[in-house]
Order: structure tokens, then C-alpha cells, then sequence
């Protein structure tokens, strides 16, 4: 299954969103974007129960995902397999009460992060103060595009489940974290941020 792509842009999903689902084999290169609306539960780029789940997005620019139960997210998810080079991009919006993974498999065999990457924010498009993901896990690159408004203190992304395994980068080797800032920043030297923060 490849190069398959959903958005959504406005309405409500009661359930989960797909950009690519097999029961078993490779999912490659399919995308979700969410710009609107409601996704009441889990949105995964790309999913197989056995096999490769590899070089799919999720974007999120704005609407709303999850409920009170919670509302996950998955660049790629395999029962049994690998789960690489996926992509996940957070320009906006809300996810309530869940986490966010580059990968993830039920064993405990397959690669899940190696290449699996993190956008929080985009060029011209910072993003701070985001307070409602309670983890992250399973990627090995991080970008952090800080908005010009951001200011002495301020933590750009701040996890609310202190009790989660926040694993980064892949095996044998520590996760590439960049940060960004905008051109009309007005940090001061010295200024302090935190790029992640880790509360409860």
C-alpha cells in the first residue's frame, strides 16, 4: 500500500484516520493531514499488523484529535515488523490527553526509530508552549522552528506523563535534535529555553 493520502479539513471522525492500512506487507509513503475537524481517536500514517510501515506523514495544522480518552498519534505502526523513516509535523492544533510516536510495534524485534523524525513547527511557522501531548517516543530527529514571539523561560513542548518512556534516537546512537529561530527573534544572549520539558 503507497502513496495514498487523507485530509481533514473540517466535520467530526468518530474513530481513527489511515493514510495507509494492510494486514500484512509494506506501506510506503502515505500521508495524513489534519487542518481541521475532529479525529475522536487515533490517526496512524501508515499501519500493517505484519511487515514494513516506511516514509509516511502526519501532519497536524489544526482541528482537534482525541477525547477524553486520549488521542494518538502514529507516523507508523506495526504489530510485528519495522516502523522507519516516518515523518510527523505539528504546526497546530490540539491532541488531547495522547502521545505521538515516529514508530511503534507490539514486539520488541522490529526497528522502530531509526530515521523516524519530529516537526514541531515549520519554517516560517514556530510553535511554543504546547501543553496538552502527555509523550513522545521513537524518533530519531527532532526539529524545533521557535516562533519570533517566544521569550526567556518559555518551554516549546511540555509532557504531561512523567511516568512514559520518552525514548530518543535509535539504537547505539542519540537522537539529532535541531532548533531554529525565527529571523525576527528577540532572545537576549544568555536566554534560556526549554525544548522539551517533562512535568507531573
Amino acid at each position: 500500500v503507497n502513496g495514498n493520502s487523507v485530509t481533514v479539513s473540517g466535520g467530526t471522525i468518530g474513530n481513527t484516520v489511515y493514510g495507509g492500512y494492510v494486514e500484512s506487507g509494506i506501506v510506503n509513503g502515505n500521508s495524513v493531514t489534519v487542518s481541521g475537524g475532529t479525529i475522536g481517536n487515533t490517526v496512524y500514517g501508515g499501519c500493517a499488523f505484519n511487515g514494513s510501515v516506511t516514509s509516511n506523514t502526519v501532519i497536524v495544522n489544526g482541528g482537534t484529535i482525541g477525547n477524553t480518552y486520549g488521542g494518538t498519534v502514529f507516523g507508523g505502526y506495526v504489530s510485528s515488523g519495522s516502523a522507519t523513516s516516518n515523518t510527523v509535523t505539528l504546526c497546530g492544533g490540539t491532541i488531547v490527553n495522547g502521545s505521538i510516536y515516529g514508530g511503534y510495534s507490539n514486539t520488541s524485534s522490529g526497528d522502530i526509530t531509526t530515521g523516524n523524525t519530529l516537526n514541531l513547527g515549520s519554517s516560517g511557522h514556530g510553535v511554543s508552549k504546547l501543553n496538552a501531548i502527555k509523550n513522545i517516543a521513537n524518533f530519531q530527529n527532532l526539529n524545533f522552528y521557535l516562533p519570533s514571539s517566544i521569550v526567556n523561560g518559555d518551554s516549546v513542548l511540555t509532557l504531561s506523563d512523567a511516568t512514559a518512556n520518552t525514548i530518543l534516537g535509535s539504537s547505539g546512537a542519540n537522537a539529532n535534535i535541531s532548533a531554529y529561530l525565527d529571523a525576527d527573534t528577540t532572545l537576549a544572549s544568555g536566554s534560556k529555553i526549554n525544548l522539551i520539558n517533562k512535568t507531573g
